[in-house]
Parts: C-alpha cells; sequence; structure tokens
C-alpha cells in the first residue's frame, strides 16, 4: 500500500459527508488507477529499513511520527530521492533530498 494514499485516505474523515464520498470516489477511481503502475508498496526490505532507523532514533532519543520514518525507510531501502518541502523532519538521514518549493 503506498504511503500517499494512507495519508489521503486518513485525511478523508475530517471532512463533511458529500465531500467524502467525492474524496473516496477520486481515491478509488482516479487516482489509484492513474498512479497503479508507480505506487511502490512497503515491502519487507523497506519493513526492515524502518525497525532499524527506528531504533537509532530511539538510542538517539529524537524518535519520528511514524508516517514520516515510513517515508525516509521507503527512499533508503529503494534509493528514492525524497521530494518534500518537510526537508527539516528528515536531516537524520543521509538520503538525497529535494525542495522544489
Amino acid at each position: 500500500m503506498d504511503l500517499i494514499w494512507v495519508e489521503a485516505q486518513r485525511s478523508i474523515p475530517n471532512y463533511q459527508s458529500k465531500k467524502i464520498e467525492i474524496l473516496s470516489s477520486w481515491l478509488d477511481n482516479d487516482l489509484m488507477q492513474r498512479f497503479e503502475s508507480r505506487i511502490v508498496d512497503i515491502d519487507n526490505q523497506t519493513m526492515l529499513k524502518w525497525g532499524e532507523i527506528n531504533g537509532q532514533l530511539q538510542k538517539m532519543g529524537r524518535p519520528m511520527p511514524i508516517m514520516d520514518s515510513l517515508i525516509a525507510s521507503s527512499c533508503l531501502a529503494k534509493g528514492f530521492v525524497l521530494i518534500t518541502r518537510n526537508t527539516k523532519d528528515f536531516y537524520s538521514f543521509e538520503m538525497e533530498m529535494v525542495n522544489p518549493f
């Protein structure tokens, strides 16, 4: 399952009922279909990296929110470049980051 999809799905209940229907339909029928070939699953390699970096961060006394640590783990495990405006939350990791904003 893709982290962006999870983040979007998590925020949907915060809207009014009509907006919930529209957003749910968009996620299920549009977004997932258009990006199907570009969605990266959270696999064993990513979860092992997640466990490793969370252990290191806790040992340093700098725990990280679960979604951020899963994003970092995906990038580190797969060698991806992280594109975000929130680079400060990922400074603990040696990974390539781009802030296009």
